[in-house]
């Protein structure tokens, strides 16, 4: 596992670097998770729900529609 090190803008923003948005398909306006553990923040890939959906065997239309009716009720 490599280590990167990554200057923090004053704006609280950080840049990821470039091998690591291609290995984990992180692209503009993709939204990442931080999450906080015991001795830093863990920075957590997107996860794409049309693979989810494949490994699950659920129809794809279907979540999409169901994602959306959710998402307008927020």
């Amino acid at each position: 596992m490599k280590r990167f090190e990554v200057k923090v803008s004053s704006k609280g923003q950080l840049v990821i670097p470039k091998e690591l948005r291609k290995k984990y398909k992180i692209k503009p306006t993709s939204t990442v998770v931080l999450q906080e553990e015991e001795g830093g923040i863990k920075i957590l890939a997107p996860v794409n729900l049309a693979d989810v959906c494949g490994s699950l065997q659920i129809d794809r239309k279907w979540a999409k529609k169901a994602i959306e009716r959710d998402r307008s009720e927020w």
